[in-house]
């Protein structure tokens, strides 16, 4: 007998077991044993012959074994063909439980990481065929993901090179590869990213790109689902990509739209669904995942708040992060393409794209997750360094939610730099850090986070100046400086002057220094440089070495009045 075969014996046992009707020949029934995946609880799994000529399952506790009875009425209830004598029922009850398997195959509420193995749909990667499964309430939802086209190699060259001239398409690519690592972080909950532009703007033709990692991409999965189906789409979908099209498919009232949504956001993200009633949950089972959703709509979430009287809060803004997209006049998500790029071609590139996610797909993703397996341990002790180094170029000033969502920024960034450094993406070093930057900016703008930084920035900067050891004040006109000074102050024909350089500036004030820096510049605090550029050009002696840098030169007692004002 081959190794496979012992396998099988040990995980299935089939019983054969008469029908209701005498006339007809007896079929099997097929008996398991199954461990939960998150307790580790065993179960008893049935699947057995209904009348009509279909089939059904039942999953029980082990614990039933010790009440035949407790057996026999469910079967029942499900409409199981077999005799209709009580004592013939009795009798067979008890050839199944002496039928059920020593060896238990794993048996899990959700996708994604079960310990080591990973569940991808009905396979598990990374472990022997048949010892794991999924509950049959999630196979529909993860049905896309059985469905690949082409290599992985193609989808390198079709999807991933194209999707590269946008920063919303790469994100999505990137976002998706990211769901497996958010169960190695320490963020406190998942995210909903949320594309918002109204008409034709390639929103959903980026969702395409990031849906084509994991599997067939078309027709993309909406947000046309009741709350039961979102929570078993999202347990389908643990670890995973979680794709939600089209806001306004969501099947609400305009009376409660906004509590809803919020409500939405905070499940998703959380990934606990509602605990039902006893007699309810054991045809609504509690649900568990790890949320990790992208989404379109005609409008960023934080807008279409402001018209209503349910305040979005910064848990709100933490969970549902909303990306604004370009108008279509503006180039929609095509925004890394030459400005003279006419609308005809960038909706050519749309529609390349969207036919290229078509025709292939579904390779790359297992790839990344047998790499992931393999280097499991690497990657988890790496990736808080990697959230760390986004967050410290993105917004190393800011706190609370701010620095929460960049951190969530973070995670798809260092997803990005894995799959490249891994050869699992085409693209230059520099594109996830450009991408996931750039879009961070872009939630700012919406849910005041600019506003917020600009404070958090001229709080830092009053400080930075001030202190003397930092920006020592000088008299020679050519000061004697060391390598790696941040600038210094002078007085000059009465005046007290601020030299800093630009790296000190943008290290001092964070993702806010353009923002501030045009604003300084607006109050006629910044000395113009030749050419009407920010910085002048200055002899400094340093380190022993005469040689022209760049300075920002501001007016030093005009600064403080500005910064102090702030507040």
């Amino acid at each position: 007998m081959s190794k496979k075969t012992k396998l099988r014996v040990q995980l299935v046992q089939a019983v054969q077991i008469p029908s209701a009707d005498d006339g007809q020949p007896a079929k099997k029934w097929f008996v398991r044993r199954f461990a939960d995946g998150s307790s580790g609880a065993h179960l008893l799994g049935l699947s057995f012959p209904t009348f009509g000529g279909g089939s059904g399952k039942l999953l029980l506790p082990m614990s039933v074994t010790t009440a035949p009875k407790d057996i026999i009425e469910a079967l029942i209830d499900r409409g199981a063909n077999w005799p209709n004598d009580g004592d013939q029922q009795k009798l067979w009850t008890a050839q199944i439980i002496a039928a059920i398997p020593l060896q238990a195959c794993v048996i899990s509420g959700t996708s994604g990481w079960v310990g080591d193995v990973f569940m991808f749909g009905k396979v598990a990667i990374g472990a022997p065929k048949g010892t794991y499964r999924v509950h049959e309430h999630l196979i529909r939802g993860t049905e896309r993901l059985a469905k690949k086209a082409e290599t992985s190699d193609t989808w390198k060259r079709s999807v991933a090179q194209s999707a590269a001239k946008s920063s919303y398409a790469a994100f999505a690519i990137m976002q998706a590869l990211s769901a497996p690592l958010f169960n190695f972080t320490e963020l406190p909950e998942g995210a909903i990213f949320h594309f918002g532009g109204r008409g034709s703007t390639g929103k959903s033709t980026a969702l395409m790109a990031g849906a084509s990692v994991y599997g067939a991409p078309h027709p993309l999965p909406s947000w046309q689902a009741g709350e039961r189906g979102l929570h078993e789409r999202a347990a389908a979908n643990s670890d995973l990509q979680l794709i939600l099209d089209d806001t306004e498919k969501l099947p609400l009232t305009s009376r409660n739209r906004y509590h809803a949504i919020a409500s939405i956001a905070h499940t998703l993200t959380d990934g606990n669904s509602r605990a039902y009633a006893q007699i309810v949950e054991k045809g609504l089972p509690q649900l568990r995942w790890r949320g990790w959703a992208i989404s379109t709509g005609p409008d960023v979430m934080e807008k279409e708040f402001a018209g209503s009287n349910h305040t979005w809060t910064d848990g709100d803004r933490a969970r549902w992060i909303d990306v604004p997209v370009p108008n279509r006049s503006e180039g929609g998500i095509w925004d890394r393409v030459p400005a003279s790029e006419g609308l005809r071609e960038r909706g050519k590139r749309s529609s390349n794209l969207f036919t290229a996610c078509k025709t292939a797909h579904g390779t790359i993703g297992r790839q990344w997750i047998r790499l992931l397996q393999q280097q499991r341990q690497i990657f988890a002790a790496g990736l808080a360094s990697e959230i760390d180094r986004f967050v410290e170029k993105a917004c190393p000033t800011s706190a609370g939610v701010d620095s929460r969502v960049a951190a969530k920024f973070g995670l798809v960034y260092a997803a990005g730099r894995l799959a490249i450094r891994h050869g699992l993406l085409p693209w230059p070093k520099n594109l996830p850090l450009r991408v996931c930057k750039r879009l961070y900016l872009r939630c700012l703008e919406t849910n005041g986070g600019l506003e917020r930084a600009l404070e958090d920035a001229k709080a830092n900067l009053l400080m930075a100046v001030q202190d003397a050891e930092r920006f020592p004040v000088v008299t020679n006109s050519t000061p004697k400086l060391q390598a790696g000074f941040e600038g210094y102050r002078r007085v000059k024909s009465g005046n007290t002057e601020l030299m800093i350089t630009q790296a000190a500036f943008r290290n001092a004030v964070g993702s806010a220094a353009k923002g501030l820096l045009r604003q300084l510049q607006a109050e006629r605090i910044v000395e113009s440089g030749h050419g009407k550029r920010s910085a002048k050009q200055v002899w400094l002696n340093v380190d022993g070495r005469i040689s022209k840098h760049r300075l920002l030169v501001l007016d030093y007692d005009s600064l403080l009045t500005a910064l102090n004002g702030s507040g």
